[in-house]
């Protein structure tokens, strides 16, 4: 499942990539096409994602964080809202919800204070 948000940038990307593909030199369109893809439509080498995420990163001017930090901060942030471990299990493709548990979340102050709190 996917929040409203996610499903409209994915559907402006996908307009994006759409006219990009009429653009002279970039092939033609297959049925394999990637949704994340160079103008000839091939994927991007994970190197050249993660040089882009560091750019982004450091023009932001907040501190690195590589692509696997933002799944353990996505899933983290997660269980703080309140997310059941199964869910954020699921979604994280973990084989088990322990696994999630001791890999994606850490200790948060937020998390310290909901405890007092209970």
């Amino acid at each position: 499942m996917l929040d409203e948000g996610t499903v409209a940038a994915l559907k402006s990307h996908r307009v994006r990539r759409a006219s990009e593909r009429l653009l002279p030199g970039a092939g033609k369109a297959t049925a394999e096409d990637w949704i994340f893809a160079d103008v000839e439509g091939h994927p991007y080498h994970p190197n050249a994602v993660s040089q882009r995420l560091n750019r982004k990163v450091k023009d932001a001017g907040i501190k690195h964080i590589g692509i696997h930090g933002l799944r353990h901060t996505g899933a983290t942030l997660a269980i703080v809202a309140g997310v059941p471990a199964k869910v954020v299990s699921a979604a994280a493709r973990a084989l088990l919800v322990s696994i999630t548990l001791d890999t994606y979340s850490h200790v948060l102050p937020a998390m310290d204070e909901h405890a007092v709190q209970q």
